[in-house]
Parts: C-alpha cells; sequence; structure tokens
C-alpha cells in the first residue's frame, strides 16, 4: 500500500493492468490533466483503456474540479444569455457534486476495503465532467432552436435524462472496473455509488443548486436577479393578490356612442421569456394602434414580472374576464383576448410558473369563463401547439377564432433565444401595423409563416380561423372607424 500523498495508480481497466504515469513539473502536470480527459471520453465511450491511465493525485482532483466548474461557467454563461448576472451564490452549489464524489470514492473505498478508490474514483469521475457538459448545453441549444421536436414524447425524454442517463452509466461501469475486490464487492461499491451519488443528482439537477449566471431585469434602473423560484419569495407571494386587484381596478369604462375595443393578454408559461416579450409588444401596440389604453390587462408568468405584474392563472384569468364584463357595454364593445404559451396534444393551454402547481387552460373552461362574465363578442388568439384544438369548442357567430397552428401539428418559435413566436412576429408585429383588419392580417400571416416554415425545411404548422357571421360584420364597421381615426391623425400631423 502506498504512504499518503503518493500517487496512485489507476485506470479503468483493473489497476494491476497498468502502471502508474507520473508527469514531472508544469507541462508534465498539463500532460497528466490530458491524459485524464482523454480517459474520460474512453469512459464516457464506455470502452477499456489498456494504454491510457489516469494521473491520481490531489492537485489533478482539484484541477479537474476548477475544470469542471469553469465549463458549467461557460454553459449557465450561455443559457442565460447577454445580459447575463453574476450568482455568486451558486457557487457553493456548483461546487456541492465533487463533495459527492470524494464521499462515494471514501464509501467505496470502505466496501470493496481498497483505499486507493477514495482518491482514485474522484479524479475518473471528475475527467467524465466536462465533455459531458458540453454535450448537455449542446442539447440545451438544439432543444431551443427546435432543430429537435420537442412536442414527441421520445425526443422530449431524450432531450431531459439522455445525458443525466449516459453519465450514470460511464459511472457505474467506471467503479466497477476500477477496484480489484471479487464481483459481489464491485455490484457493492456501484450500488454504494448509486446512492451517494446518482440518486441525488437525480433528485437535484447541478442546474438547480448551482446557477452561477441568471438573467436580470433592468425595473426602473435596478438590476434584479431572476431566479426561476422568484415567485416563491415572501414579497411576491404578498404582493400577488394586491397586484391582481390594481390591475383590474384600473380598467376604464368604454367611451359613450363608440365600439370599444378591451385587450386581455396572458403569457402562460414562465419556461421561456419570449412570452413576456411578445406580449408586451402587442399590448403596446394594441393601446396604441386600436385605441385599449385604459382597457388592457396582461397576466404573465415570468420571473421578470412578479412583482409588478399579476400571474397568468385559470383564477386570475377568470377574475380578469369577469371585471371586464362588469365595466363594458356588453351589446357594444368587443373583447380582443391573446393568449401564448405552450400548448399539448391534448389541447390544453400551458399555465406554470414553478413552483407553484396551476391548472393548465382547454377550451371548455375558457367558453365557460367568457359566458359567466356576459361577453359577448369575442376575438381570441391561440398561439401554442395544436392550439387549433380550441376552436369547435369556442366557435359561435358572435366569435373570430384565431390558431397560430390546427389541432395535430406544432407552432414554431418559443425558444428562450427568441424575441416572438413565429406567429406572433407575422400576425402583430408585421401584419396588423399594415392593416387593421384582424381577418386580413390572418391571411398575410399565414402565407409569411407557411413561406419561413418552408425555407427552414419545417412542417406546416398551419394556423386556423373561424369567423362567426356576427362578428365578422361588427369588425368591418370598427375597422372603417379605426381607419377613420388614423387618416384624421395623418391629416392633423400634416
Amino acid at each position: 500500500m502506498s504512504s499518503p500523498g503518493e500517487l496512485q495508480p489507476s485506470s479503468c481497466d483493473p489497476p494491476a493492468e497498468t502502471t502508474p504515469v507520473r508527469h514531472a513539473g508544469a507541462a508534465g502536470f498539463v500532460r497528466g490533466l490530458v491524459g485524464n480527459l482523454r480517459c474520460g471520453l474512453r469512459l464516457l465511450a464506455l470502452l477499456p483503456l489498456p494504454q491510457d491511465r489516469l494521473e491520481v493525485s490531489p492537485e489533478q482532483l482539484i484541477a479537474l474540479a476548477v475544470l469542471d466548474l469553469l465549463v458549467g461557467f461557460l454553459a449557465d454563461f450561455v443559457v442565460a444569455g447577454p445580459h447575463a448576472q453574476f450568482n455568486l451564490w451558486g457557487l457553493p452549489g456548483a461546487l456541492f457534486p465533487v463533495l459527492l464524489l470524494l464521499a462515494a470514492g471514501f464509501a467505496a473505498a470502505r466496501v470493496t476495503r481498497d483505499p486507493t478508490l477514495s482518491l482514485t474514483l474522484p479524479v475518473a469521475l471528475l475527467s467524465i465532467n466536462p465533455p459531458l457538459e458540453l454535450y448537455s448545453l449542446a442539447l440545451y441549444l438544439s432543444g431551443n432552436a427546435q432543430w429537435m421536436d420537442l412536442s414527441s414524447r421520445p425526443l422530449d425524454l431524450f432531450y431531459s435524462w439522455s445525458a443525466f442517463v449516459w453519465w450514470s452509466a460511464a459511472a457505474c461501469v467506471c467503479v466497477s472496473r476500477l477496484t480489484r475486490a471479487a464481483l459481489p464487492q464491485r455490484m457493492l461499491a456501484v450500488a454504494t455509488l448509486a446512492l451517494v451519488v446518482i440518486a441525488p443528482a437525480a433528485v437535484l439537477p447541478r442546474g438547480s443548486i448551482g446557477v452561477l449566471w441568471s438573467e436580470t431585469s433592468d425595473r426602473n434602473g435596478e438590476e434584479q436577479p431572476l431566479h426561476a423560484d422568484a415567485l416563491a419569495t415572501e414579497e411576491a407571494f404578498y404582493a400577488q393578490p394586491e397586484i391582481l386587484r390594481h390591475q383590474l381596478a384600473g380598467v376604464q369604462p368604454g367611451r359613450p356612442g363608440e365600439q370599444n375595443l378591451y385587450f386581455v393578454g396572458v403569457a402562460g408559461s414562465a419556461t421561456e421569456d419570449v412570452f413576456r416579450h411578445e406580449l408586451d409588444v402587442v399590448r403596446e401596440l394594441f393601446e396604441r394602434r386600436f385605441g385599449t389604453g385604459g382597457r388592457s390587462i396582461i397576466l404573465v408568468n415570468s420571473p421578470r414580472t412578479a412583482l409588478h405584474e399579476p400571474i397568468a392563472t385559470v383564477t386570475s384569468l377568470q377574475r380578469t374576464l369577469a371585471r371586464i364584463g362588469q365595466v363594458m357595454r356588453r351589446d357594444e364593445d368587443v373583447l380582443f383576448l391573446y393568449l401564448t404559451s405552450h400548448g399539448s396534444q391534448n389541447h390544453r393551454l400551458a399555465l406554470e410558473f414553478s413552483p407553484l402547481h396551476l391548472r393548465d387552460l382547454d377550451a371548455p373552461t375558457l367558453k365557460h369563463m367568457l359566458d359567466a362574465a356576459g361577453i359577448r363578442w369575442r376575438v381570441l388568439v391561440v398561439s401554442a401547439c395544436y392550439s387549433g384544438g380550441f376552436i369547435q369548442p369556442l366557435e359561435d357567430e358572435q366569435t373570430l377564432l384565431i390558431t397560430a397552428a390546427d389541432s395535430d401539428h406544432t407552432s414554431f418559435g418559443c425558444s428562450a433565444e427568441s424575441d416572438f413566436t413565429y406567429f406572433g412576429k407575422a400576425y402583430f408585429d408585421e401584419a396588423l401595423r399594415q392593416t387593421y383588419s384582424f381577418t386580413g392580417a390572418f391571411e398575410a400571416a399565414r402565407h409569411s409563416i407557411e413561406a419561413r416554415e418552408q425555407a427552414e425545411g419545417l412542417a406546416r404548422s398551419n394556423p386556423q380561423i373561424f369567423v362567426g357571421t356576427r362578428i365578422g360584420q361588427k369588425l368591418k364597421q370598427m375597422e372603417l372607424t379605426w381607419e377613420s381615426a388614423a387618416a384624421r391623425d395623418v391629416t392633423g400631423k400634416q
């Protein structure tokens, strides 16, 4: 047995078949580190290492831990985006897996009675981490660029679990090969690794406890760190009911003698910021172009807005629609309701803001809320995958329904890097800036989306529209009013 502090030879084959590699000086240290990383690649491929050997020392352990930290640092920065803020409090969480690996090495050494494992195992497992971190980052970027269809259950499972399963398999094979012990003891060492490292990693993935970069929100000149659990703070918890009450109290009655438009927007998912950003632009567009100032409300699930906008839930939407129904002239005024979020194949709109467990929104529930609020004239736009499933339950003569996709296909653009979904960009940011016709804008947007999907080699989302007989006539009258007002503004400016 070697004395404490002496370099311990090891490889991913039984140690008896290898000889230690000792490197002197800085150049030798770097060669040893590179050799360990090469060994990590072979471990990930589940290959034996008859020639490449691990160099095991406290210095190599520290170097691999620092390298793992730096790669995680880079990955978190890429995920958080260009306006990220360094999160010093994430550092202990980022280093926590190293402590688990040391504990696993100590435990494996005890159960196998092989003291070399106490340092060899953590070095071997740390050598796996940097390339696997880069793989996880590439997988994340692929998912957000929509190079894979995450609405497909198999691809979604692969996206979510492949890196973890790959690391776990490589780690179990590694610990089995590193020990000289008999098969029962090796299996006990594998079980120890599973209990000490793999099980905690499954429950607490690194991103939940050691995020080194987080997004920021510039609100009134103050940078606010964004965390996935922003809503769980005491400040947000007590502020939310008052925020909703304040917003609802500010909704104004329509102007007498006119057909007024009310705008309600819902950004349902806090998982991507694209929904919030899109809704901000749409609200501004409607207030400036369609005169909804004082008659618009948005419900937003986003860490950026948890302290100043009401969150989007079935309950907050129900109360918002009830308030609109109270103040509007129900025989004359029109509601424009825009819903943007993820959608499911069973035609439910995601309302999600971790750590809350929110109910998703389906078409029958929405219809019940609109009917209960007494809102007769409705323009409903749903931007989500499979959103065409909302049409049949909601169609009537006084409703215009527009969806970003049909009931069997996904829509595109809901990634963290996007400012708009494909539908939101084409319909609101482009078409509705050129026309006051909601139906005319749809036709222009549909052609634009089809051309973009074809150019990018994507399956057609096939946006849908239903125009009730009576709402179509009413909207034509309102379009003339908006066009006349716009013409007067232009004349006045001239």
